[in-house]
């Protein structure tokens, strides 16, 4: 889905603010529009940020950066970590919200022209593809998760010498037996496994 022309230019618009103080990015329907072919156009614009604080100082720079632009602000909802805001200029209207979400990532964020200029070893994968394989992976997960001990859903699973576990069902169900994996947990920030004996 291509971007109306109102969220393209309010995207460009908030984006500065979003490189030079680090916080916040764009996420949701717009996003996945951008980068998924469809036709579904989002009605609003979802920015994220990893806490409750980031999204006052961004609702505050933001609404100034419109506001400076000519477009009228109006907040429909505000709330610690979360604010919803009608943005028109003339009869172009679009809602935005600011919202808090988890800062405990997989990988680092990224602009989404970085992803097009990236070096491939072949010719650049299409995102259909991608996300073929995406859901592959997303259902081997959830088949992968059913196996673990409850108590350890949302760990990562090494061996016994702290190595990622890298086997299938069959493999995890058979080192489960045997008492042969570790459970390491995730947090901010990131943190290597400790072997105590």
């Amino acid at each position: 889905m291509a971007l109306t022309p109102l969220q393209r230019e309010l995207c460009h618009l908030l984006a500065d603010g979003r490189r030079r103080s680090g916080e916040g990015y764009v996420a949701g329907g717009v996003a996945l529009g951008e980068a998924l072919p469809s036709t579904r156009q989002s009605r609003d614009i979802d920015l994220f940020h990893d806490t409750a604080e980031a999204v006052a100082r961004s609702w505050d720079c933001d609404r100034e950066t419109l506001e400076s632009a000519g477009f009228v602000v109006t907040a429909l909802r505000e709330r610690p970590g979360y604010v919803e805001a009608a943005v028109s200029r003339g009869a172009d209207r679009m809602v935005i919200e600011w919202t808090q979400d988890s800062a405990f990532r997989f990988f680092p964020l990224v602009e989404d022209d970085e992803v097009a200029s990236l070096a491939f070893a072949g010719p650049a994968p299409q995102a259909s593809e991608l996300s073929r394989q995406w859901r592959g992976a997303l259902d081997r997960a959830v088949a992968t998760i059913s196996l673990l001990p409850h108590q350890h859903v949302g760990e990562a699973v090494l061996t016994a010498d702290a190595r990622l576990f890298r086997g299938g069902a069959t493999a995890l169900t058979e080192a489960l037996v045997a008492e042969r994996l570790l459970f390491h947990r995730g947090r901010l920030g990131g943190a290597l496994p400790q072997i105590r004996s």
